[in-house]
């Protein structure tokens, strides 16, 4: 919540073509937060061109971030260890890559943003929301509120309920009445996620979105088309929500333990 002091930041660096997309978001979280970022490069052995990657690193942020206190540190180590270890205290961990996150998702106890990039639909309302995918009241609420204020952006809570073929549910499209009924709980699902913290962030504009798919990582991969954002909890690990939106989603990813929420 705006006012409250945020731990640093910390990215992870590579010599990947993503590397320093991920760092330039990185340093926007960390400017966002008025709070330092730590910029982590892990190796199998130090050298002078572990030390030059982490030096052009920092020197990026702090010509395109002036006023940000920027740092760095090449740490000799398994990357998913390093970085775990690194960013115990830390607000948020910033990654590169889908195959780090996957082998980091489990042990960490703080939101990671996995960088995925942003694409650019011929029509895209302006600025685009922060997604939140609502499954229950285990659903990072609070953090995609923060982050929709820290981006000055509108929140988009998308509640996807799925339906066999032999359920009521299902049944119900030629049932207006019963319909009606199954659209208005998925409604209340989303209301009752979201009355708490649409209170303790009244700047952030909120639109609900409850839809019927019996796919939901596809439904909430669309969404994505138009946000700047997407944000998940960590409980989806186990299903494919993660693991589609790690390899499908048209912009980066947030994920939230529930430890964290």
């Amino acid at each position: 919540m705006a006012g409250e002091p945020f731990g640093p930041v910390i990215v992870g660096v590579d010599t990947s073509p993503t590397s320093l997309a991920a760092l330039d978001l990185a340093a926007d979280e960390a400017m966002a937060r008025v709070t330092p970022l730590v910029v982590v490069h892990p190796v199998e052995r130090t050298g002078e061109a572990a030390l030059r990657v982490l030096a052009v690193a920092v020197a990026r942020t702090r010509a395109e971030h002036p006023g940000l206190a920027a740092g760095g540190e090449v740490v000799v180590g398994d990357p998913a260890e390093v970085l775990a270890e690194r960013a115990s205290g830390a607000s948020l961990l910033v990654l590169s890559g889908r195959e780090l996150a996957v082998r980091m998702a489990g042990r960490l106890a703080v939101p990671f943003i996995v960088y995925r990039p942003i694409e650019h639909p011929p029509s895209v309302v302006l600025p685009r929301p922060v997604l939140l995918g609502v499954s229950g009241p285990e659903s990072p609420v609070e953090f995609a509120f923060a982050e929709a204020s820290l981006r000055g952006a509108p929140l988009l809570a998308v509640h996807v309920w799925a339906a066999p073929a032999d359920t009521a549910a299902d049944r119900a499209r030629d049932d207006r009445a019963a319909a009606i009924r199954v659209h208005e709980e998925a409604e209340h699902v989303l209301v009752a996620a979201l009355e708490r913290w649409a209170e303790k962030y009244p700047e952030v504009r909120v639109h609900l979105a409850a839809r019927h798919s019996l796919d939901v990582p596809v439904a909430l991969t669309a969404a994505s088309s138009t946000s700047q954002l997407a944000v998940i909890g960590l409980g989806d690990r186990s299903g494919p929500v993660f693991d589609v939106l790690m390899r499908r989603a048209h912009c980066p990813v947030a994920v939230v333990p529930h430890t964290a929420t």
